[in-house]
């Protein structure tokens, strides 16, 4: 009993199922804004809750997750606490082994936003500068080019 909480809950068998769950109420409810982990997008049983909104993706490159990982330490990721090596080494790794396996569920998205594209607009080298005041106003730009892109194309 000796693991962390997240770790206990991860392990459990009916993970992927509550989380589906969890999805499928808050479908139900509507203007919300609901933050997923990055494992929700792989079972398309999710993907049916998530498109009765509009779906963002935070893109966020994976050499700047593994220094945040890294900072405040892996007990809430179980998923990346394997391997061998310095912690951000085995933490990117396994990040990137997780990309791959996603990258497919992660272009279902209606709206990507890129942190690297919001840093070159800013003029920043380090994206941890980017402010969350940024970032919000990226994805109500992208959303709103989504929007109207689909209004466009319904009056066609």
């Amino acid at each position: 009993m000796g693991l962390p909480m997240t770790q206990r809950v991860f392990r459990g068998s009916d993970t992927k199922c509550w989380k589906s769950e969890a999805l499928r109420n808050l479908s139900l409810m509507p203007r919300q804004v609901v933050a997923t982990g990055g494992g929700a997008v792989v079972r398309d049983i999710n993907w049916k809750y998530m498109k009765k909104g509009l779906t963002v993706y935070l893109q966020v490159p994976l050499d700047t997750l593994a220094r945040r990982i890294a900072a405040v330490g892996m007990d809430s990721r179980p998923l990346l606490d394997f391997g061998s090596g310095d912690a951000y080494t085995k933490i990117f790794m396994n990040l990137f082994t997780l990309s791959k396996k996603r990258r497919q569920a992660y272009s279902n998205a209606d709206v990507t936003v890129s942190l690297q594209h919001i840093a070159t607009q800013e003029g920043l080298e380090d994206l941890s500068n980017i402010t969350p005041s940024a970032i919000a106003l990226e994805v109500l730009v992208q959303i709103q080019g989504f929007l109207l892109r689909n209004e466009r194309e319904m009056s066609i």
